[in-house]
């Protein structure tokens, strides 16, 4: 492993500690690196917990069934942080979304949100029947995500099934595969296109998602 970056969580540090330990893992990255490591150590906590680590459960989690063990631990780190302020609205004719802060979604791979949120807003019938046709041709998908294929396939479609997600999905009455070839290397970053179709179509809020 040539590169690693560690991070020691906590969803409440107090501060004073907290300013204590920022010192120790200057320390601990120099020593790290004057040892030939290329890892990287950093703290996560209090607000950047909340926002770096618990929302993009939420989301990676798709919902959470209000049964699951996740979920409530989830619920429980939400009232830490005043769970009176909801994270989701719903929009009429439109599924549940996941209103993110800015980076909230920084730390999750762009296939994860692919799978989450694109997926989800899909599937909601919210995208008019007009633009789905569109996503099914490689030039708009090429255009729109920077992705090499189209956006999606109906099932009754012949396709690469290597390029798309096994798990179809329904919108406007019919059934799709949604295409699992999203990149975000310097050479051909995707995640900006996405993230900006998210914004476009109210699925986060402006400014979510990008790295830091």
């Amino acid at each position: 492993m040539n590169y690693a970056d560690i991070i020691f969580a906590s969803p409440k540090i107090n501060n004073a500690i907290l300013d204590d330990l920022e010192p120790c893992m200057t320390t601990l990255n120099n020593i790290l690196k004057d040892n030939g490591y290329e890892f990287v150590t950093r703290i996560i906590a209090n607000d950047d917990f909340n926002n770096l680590i618990l929302k993009p459960i939420l989301i990676a989690s798709d919902g959470v069934s209000d049964t699951s063990e996740l979920f409530m631990r989830s619920f429980q780190l939400v009232k830490m942080f005043g769970g009176d302020k909801p994270i989701t609205r719903r929009r009429s004719n439109q599924a549940e979304s996941i209103i993110s802060k800015p980076d909230s979604l920084a730390e999750l791979k762009i296939g994860k949100i692919a799978q989450t949120l694109l997926r989800n807003t899909l599937a909601s019938d919210s995208v008019s029947k007009e633009e789905i046709e569109l996503m099914r041709t490689r030039e708009y998908s090429k255009d729109t995500f920077g992705i090499d294929y189209p956006l999606l396939v109906l099932a009754t479609d012949k396709f690469d099934k290597v390029r798309y997600y096994s798990k179809p999905f329904t919108v406007w009455g019919f059934e799709y595969f949604l295409c699992s070839q999203w990149f975000e290397v310097s050479a051909n970053n995707d995640r900006a296109f996405l993230i900006a179709w998210l914004e476009k179509n109210g699925a986060i809020q402006e400014g979510s998602g990008n790295t830091p």
